[in-house]
């Protein structure tokens, strides 16, 4: 949460092709946005959730939740900042109620997977260029990105993990995990270069190595031998694998 919001306070200070043009406008207005959402909607949602939690999850409680995503992503966008972001608070606003959140994700995630997610990596395909990376100089600096995501996560993490009494294979593993970028990493992406923080060939140098290092993931898990089990089941004190 820590991370979105300080992107969130980048974009303010960047400011969207359309959003208003002072940047004192833009950051007064977030604040607003985060007192109103944080000091009113999600005490007032947990009240509500007191009340009702008992009850199943009706359609109308989801038009609710739905309503609030959505009208929190466009104050947010109004605002000059992206969306997503919007939509991230709202979620964060609402109580955490177990049997909800799978109501939730059981009506949702068919058209999410089905129909939202491909759209968003089509998107993010068509504005990958790689016919940019097709001179020595461009290659060159596609490596060094590669080779420097690489490395600041995988040896920070393992180290940290050694630090902390993992072996050395362990952590490696931890390192490799982190390593993963993913979708997340995609949509950091794709905000950025919405706003034009990232020029086309630096934004699809920045693809290439977010694909790259989640598809090296399970060899390299593979590689170590460690599977997902073994990963978090707890050492013994006495340890003494290298």
């Amino acid at each position: 949460m820590f991370a979105w919001l300080l992107l969130s306070l980048a974009l303010a200070l960047i400011g969207a092709p359309d959003a208003p043009a002072s940047m004192p406008i833009r950051l007064a207005g977030l604040a607003t946005y985060l007192i109103v959402m944080l000091g009113v909607i999600r005490p007032l949602a947990a009240v509500a959730a007191r009340r009702v939690q008992r009850s199943e999850f009706s359609f109308e409680m989801l038009s609710i939740v739905l309503a609030l995503a959505l009208t929190s992503a466009a104050a947010t966008e109004f605002i000059g900042v992206h969306p997503l972001f919007g939509a991230f608070i709202a979620g964060a606003c609402l109580p955490r109620v177990e049997k909800w959140q799978k109501a939730i994700r059981e009506r949702l995630e068919t058209l999410v997977f089905v129909l939202l997610l491909p759209l968003f990596f089509a998107l993010t395909g068509m504005r990958t260029q790689l016919s940019l990376l097709n001179g020595e100089s461009a290659l060159l600096w596609a490596g060094i990105v590669l080779v420097a995501a690489v490395f600041g996560k995988m040896s920070g993490a393992a180290l940290a993990a050694r630090w902390t009494g993992h072996p050395w294979r362990y952590a490696a593993a931890l390192g490799a995990l982190l390593n993963t970028r993913g979708l997340v990493e995609l949509v950091g992406l794709n905000i950025a270069y919405n706003v034009g923080v990232f020029s086309p060939i630096l934004f699809s140098m920045l693809v290439v190595m977010a694909l790259l290092t989640t598809m090296s993931t399970a060899p390299i898990l593979n590689m170590l031998g460690v599977d997902g089990y073994r990963l978090i089941k707890p050492l013994p004190p006495d340890h003494s694998e290298i």
